[in-house]
C-alpha cells in the first residue's frame, strides 16, 4: 500500500511521469508528502480499519431503524446528509417524506462518537478518518489511471487493458450487454415460457406440501401459502425497466449517459454518475418486484431468492447445460434447473425467510409454536451435516458446520422434493417429454431424475477452495450430494412410484 500511495502523493521526482504528477498537484493546491508523512498516513489508516473490524464484530443489533432526514442529521451529525442528498436526488423529486434506514445502528453511533475526537493517539480520530478516505479513493481508482499504478496495487491481480474494459462494460452496462448475451445463448420466449410453466408446477407442488404439513398451525400455514402464491419468478432476462427484448427500451434506459471524453478515467466516472443517477431516479417510486436493475444480469451465473422483494431470479447463464436444455427429457430438466428453482422458492420459508412476509417487508410471521417445532425438526439436519467432513491432501479431516449450512441444506432437500413431485404430477397427467434414452433402458424415468439431480452437483475444485467452502453457508458439493442420497432410501435410486421415499431426517419429514 505504501508504494501505491507514494506513487500518487509522494515527493519523489525521478521520471517525467512524476514531474507531470507534481505539477498537477501544485495547480490544484495539493502538497506532496515526505516518506515519514506517508508512513504515518498509511499506519493510521491500517489502525483505523482494524478498529472498525472490531467494532463491526461486536455489533449485536442488526434490526432496521428508520429516521427522517432531520433525525439522522441530529443523531449522526458526522455525515453531511444535506449535501449528499442534495447532490444526488433529482430536483423534481419530493424529498419531504424521505426516510433513512440504518441496520447497524451501534456501528453508526460508535463512528459518530469517534468522528468528533481530535486525538491522534486513538486508532479512530478525525485525521485518521480523513486519511482513510484518501487512501480508499486511491486504492479504488488507481487501476483506472495507468498500467504502472495497476501493477503496484496490493492484493490485486494485474489486469490487462482489454480485461479491464470488458469488466467495466459488464459492470456498468450489464443489462444492455445482457440483451446480446441472451439473444445468443438463451432460447428466447419459447424457453422462457417453458421454464415459467415448470416453475409454476414446482410452486404448486410446494404449496401442496405446505398445506399437507400437519405440524404447521393454521395461521402459519395460511401465511406461508399466501407468501408462496405471491412470490414472483423472473427467469432468463429482464423484461421490465429495461425490457431487454426491446432495443428502444434499452436506448431509453441508457438516456442521460455521457461518454464523450478523452480519457478512460473520465469516461468511467461519467458512467458511474449515470448509474447512480439511474438508481436515484427511482426514489419515491414503488419498485417492480421483478426488476433486474441493480440486482443481476443475464450473463451472471446465479439463481437466488431476493427476500426483500419476495421474488426469485434465475439468469440466462444459469439456465444452460447441464441444468437445462429444451431437448432434454423432462426428468432431466426438472432434476436440473427444476431443483434449483425449488431450492430458491424454499428459501422463503427457512429461518431467514421467515423474517420477511409476502410483500418483502421485514416482519416475523411465524407463530411461537411453529418456531419451536421448526427448531426441533431441524436439529437432526444440524447434527447430520456436522458429522460430514472432507479430508485434505495431508489426511487431515475438516467437519462441516451444520448450523451454518442449515438454510441451504434444507433448501437442497426441499427444492429437490418439490421438483420431483412437480415432475411426477406432470408425467402422471401424460404431459411433457419423457422418452427412454438409448442405452439407459434399464433405468426408469424416476431413476434418471435422481441420477441427473446428483450429476448437477458434480464439480472439481482445488483442495484450498474446498477447505474455504467449509466457511460458506453451502456445504461442499460432494457432501451436499451424499446427504441427498442418505435420505433417499439409504442411497438406493427410486425405480418406481410405489418405492418412493420422502426426504426425511431420521424418518421424519423436516419441513414443509
Amino acid at each position: 500500500m505504501m508504494d501505491l500511495v507514494s506513487s500518487v502523493l509522494g515527493s519523489k521526482n525521478y521520471t517525467e511521469r512524476d514531474q507531470n504528477r507534481i505539477k498537477l498537484m501544485e495547480e490544484i493546491g495539493m502538497e506532496t508528502l515526505s516518506n515519514p508523512e506517508l508512513y504515518a498516513m498509511v499506519d493510521s489508516t491500517v489502525s483505523l480499519q482494524e478498529r472498525l473490524v472490531e467494532l463491526a464484530g461486536s455489533i449485536s443489533d442488526y434490526d432496521r431503524h428508520t429516521y427522517t432526514v432531520s433525525e439522522a442529521k441530529d443523531e449522526f451529525a458526522f455525515v453531511d446528509w444535506t449535501s449528499i442528498l442534495a447532490s444526488s436526488i433529482p430536483q423534481i423529486k419530493d424529498t419531504s417524506n424521505i426516510s433513512i434506514q440504518v441496520y447497524n445502528i451501534e456501528y453508526f453511533k460508535e463512528l459518530s462518537y469517534y468522528a468528533t475526537i481530535d486525538d491522534p493517539t486513538r486508532p479512530i480520530h478525525k485525521d485518521a478518518i480523513a486519511n482513510h478516505f484518501m487512501i480508499y479513493k486511491i486504492a479504488t481508482e488507481a487501476s483506472k489511471l495507468d498500467s504502472e499504478l495497476r501493477q503496484i496495487i496490493p492484493d490485486s491481480t494485474f489486469q490487462t487493458r482489454s480485461g479491464i474494459c470488458i469488466e467495466k462494460v459488464l459492470e456498468r452496462f450489464g443489462l444492455a450487454a445482457g440483451r446480446f448475451y441472451s439473444m445468443i445463448t438463451f432460447g428466447g420466449e419459447l424457453d422462457k415460457a417453458r421454464l415459467e410453466a415448470m416453475a409454476t408446477n414446482i410452486k404448486r407442488a410446494l404449496i401442496k406440501r405446505i398445506q399437507n404439513a400437519d405440524w404447521l398451525d393454521v395461521s402459519t400455514k395460511n401465511s406461508a401459502t399466501k407468501k408462496l402464491r405471491m412470490m414472483q419468478t423472473s427467469i432468463g432476462y429482464s423484461t421490465f425497466s429495461p425490457d431487454e427484448r426491446s432495443p428502444q427500451d434499452i436506448r431509453q434506459f441508457m438516456h442521460g449517459l455521457e461518454t464523450d471524453f478523452d480519457t478512460f478515467y473520465e469516461t468511467d466516472r461519467a458512467t458511474t454518475r449515470w448509474r447512480l443517477q439511474t438508481y436515484w431516479d427511482t426514489l419515491g417510486e414503488r419498485l417492480n418486484s421483478t426488476s433486474w436493475m441493480g440486482i443481476i444480469t443475464p450473463q451472471t451465473v446465479n439463481a437466488f431468492n431476493l427476500l426483500s422483494k419476495n421474488s426469485i431470479f434465475v439468469s440466462a447463464s444459469f439456465v444452460q447445460k447441464p441444468n437445462y436444455d429444451r431437448n432434454y427429457p423432462d426428468y432431466f430438466n426438472y432434476a436440473g434447473i427444476g431443483q434449483s428453482i425449488g431450492h430458491e422458492y424454499s428459501h422463503g420459508f427457512d429461518d431467514l425467510g421467515s423474517q420477511y412476509d409476502e410483500h418483502g417487508e421485514k416482519r416475523d410471521w411465524w407463530s411461537i409454536d411453529t418456531k419451536a417445532k421448526y427448531a426441533k425438526k431441524t436439529k437432526c439436519f444440524v447434527d447430520e451435516y456436522s458429522k460430514a467432513s472432507i479430508t485434505d491432501k495431508r489426511g487431515k479431516s475438516y467437519f462441516v458446520d451444520g448450523k451454518l449450512t442449515l438454510g441451504e441444506s434444507i433448501a437442497d432437500h426441499e427444492g429437490l422434493t418439490a421438483a420431483y413431485y412437480a415432475y411426477l404430477t406432470s408425467k402422471t397427467k401424460g404431459k411433457g417429454y419423457n422418452p427412454i434414452l438409448p442405452g439407459l433402458h434399464n433405468f426408469s424415468a424416476e431413476s434418471l431424475f435422481f441420477i441427473n439431480a446428483a450429476r448437477s452437483f458434480c464439480s472439481k475444485t482445488t483442495a484450498e477452495a474446498e477447505n474455504d467452502s467449509l466457511y460458506d453457508e453451502h456445504a461442499p458439493d460432494a457432501i451436499r450430494t451424499l446427504q441427498f442420497w442418505s435420505n433417499y432410501n439409504n442411497g438406493v435410486y427410486i425405480n418406481s412410484l410405489d418405492k418412493n421415499y420422502l426426504i426425511s431426517c431420521g424418518n421424519m419429514i423436516v419441513i414443509i
